[in-house]
């Protein structure tokens, strides 16, 4: 972003400030109007593709973020534009490309994943990265590369992904591209109408995935690598069709992330540490054992399965030395009638409102890893989560069902099955898990070393970008194949 423009976004920043000032009746009146037809302009929305396509040109028209789309002209809308931001990096001249694309810059693991790919190949590659949503991540896409560009997938037409495509392709040489996430997978046509290589990256189950025959099949005729996190997530696309005879195939673990530091000064991250250790062993709860989850809070991630557990060793054998803690956004009780309603009622019911704390997102998350005793994974489906991958690489064992995450089969293949893995959703199971690692300090301890070890040799970022790279510069021929061998 030049200076000029930063003035220019600047001065339309306090004028918005000031009206909303001046007129905040008004302001919240177009909040309101800009939230309904938003809603009604959803992919969910019941009505006409002819009424949806109305409803989200009048919402972009209203959109908050529209002062954003610096390079549009003043009567554009986010659909019919996107953001070029300067990166801090220079672009060296006898480097070749990377695109990077990610569904958005929220501080959440595939946009993180993102990141750090484009931090581990930034000394062969001109980073670009593309951003199909806002986030607290866009300052860190900046730092790590020559430009990012910005748009909304929520708003945005399919010309403008070919636009987006074009602007790079007309002054680099593009190496190849990375699409991360199912969610990004609408700009693939216009990478292959372009002529890029792109890997794609899974994260996602299909058997959850919307239009999942049409995306999977984007994704296949779009890329010469389709790379899922996990063999859990690989077998589900094979056993819904998702993935049929076409592409090259493969299931390769990601490596540790690094998460960016927030942009806070010392003392503020010192008083942060402070406030999260009180809440997580707060006075008269000295020497419990304190079981850890984290996670978004919805239905897939299992926080009423985590609550369920909570319940059966508090009020079962020793349940006076159990404590647990879940660190995650979106619990919001008092608004709505949504899922956090019913947890809340669950732990009431289940008499764990001293026992059981739900805590706001932290940056100061790996405190928590090293002063909890477990991290009880209860998600339900998640293909590989990067809060298992920080808990094992800083060793704390991590209980999990079988079949119901990524984390399980490496666990099981490491010889941590039998301490680690439940049966299937059983939460009696899950418990017996946990109370026989919190009453045996040596078998705990096993686990602690044994996790790191596997950390180390499983996860490790360099090796694993060396793979992604490796597979979109090959020029061994690939071979289809419906069901492909994990690597």
């Amino acid at each position: 972003m030049t200076d000029a423009e930063l003035e220019n976004y600047a001065k339309d920043l306090e004028l918005q400030l000031v009206r909303a000032r001046r007129h905040p009746l008004r302001t919240a009146s177009d909040l309101l109007v800009y939230r309904i037809l938003s809603a009604l302009s959803s992919p969910r929305s019941v009505l006409s593709p002819k009424t949806t396509s109305r409803f989200a040109r009048s919402a972009a028209k209203r959109s908050p973020s529209r002062s954003l789309l610096l390079n549009a002209p003043a009567d554009a809308t986010p659909q019919d534009s996107f953001v070029p931001l300067k990166g801090a990096r220079p672009r060296n001249p006898d480097l070749p490309t990377l695109i990077v694309v990610t569904h958005e810059a929220s501080l959440t693991g595939a946009p993180i994943l993102a990141l750090n790919l484009g931090e581990a190949l930034s000394s062969r590659y001109n980073i670009v990265f593309i951003t199909l949503g806002p986030g607290k991540l866009l300052g860190a896409f900046r730092e790590a590369s020559t430009e990012v560009l910005l748009t909304d997938r929520q708003v945005v037409r399919a010309q403008v992904y070919q636009d987006i495509v074009k602007y790079v392709m007309a002054r680099d040489h593009v190496a190849f591209a990375v699409v991360n996430s199912v969610e990004s997978s609408a700009i693939l046509p216009a990478m292959k109408n372009a002529g890029v290589r792109v890997v794609t990256l899974v994260h996602e189950f299909a058997g959850y995935t919307p239009n999942r025959d049409k995306v999977f099949g984007t994704i296949a005729d779009s890329s010469v690598a389709m790379v899922f996190s996990s063999p859990l997530t690989l077998e589900n696309a094979v056993e819904t069709g998702a993935v049929k005879a076409t592409g090259a195939v493969h299931v390769v673990p990601q490596g540790r992330c690094r998460v960016p530091a927030a942009p806070v000064s010392e003392a503020r991250r010192t008083a942060e540490t402070a406030r999260l250790l009180q809440k997580l062993r707060p006075t008269g709860s000295e020497g419990r054992f304190l079981v850890m989850g984290a996670g978004s809070v919805e239905l897939r991630k299992g926080l009423d399965l985590f609550i369920e557990c909570a319940n059966r060793l508090v009020h079962g054998p020793d349940g006076d030395r159990f404590d647990f803690v879940w660190i995650g956004g979106g619990y919001e009780p008092t608004k709505g009638y949504n899922y956090s309603v019913f947890l809340a009622d669950q732990i009431h019911r289940s008499g764990l409102e001293t026992r059981l704390r739900i805590l706001s997102p932290t940056n100061e998350i790996e405190t928590a890893y090293r002063t909890a005793d477990l991290f009880l994974l209860s998600s339900r489906l998640d293909p590989l989560p990067n809060v298992t991958v920080d808990a094992m690489s800083l060793g704390l064992p991590i209980v999990c069902f079988e079949r119901a995450s990524g984390i399980a089969p490496i666990l099981e293949e490491s010889e941590l099955g039998e301490a680690c893995v439940a049966r299937y959703l059983d939460t009696g199971d899950l418990s017996d898990k946990v109370r026989a690692l919190a009453n045996d300090n040596d078998l705990l301890e096993r686990v602690r070393q044994r996790s790191m070890d596997v950390a180390r040799a499983r996860f490790d970022f360099a090796g694993y970008a060396a793979r992604i790279e490796e597979m979109a510069l090959s020029s061994v021929a690939r071979t289809a194949q419906t069901v492909p061998s994990c690597q």
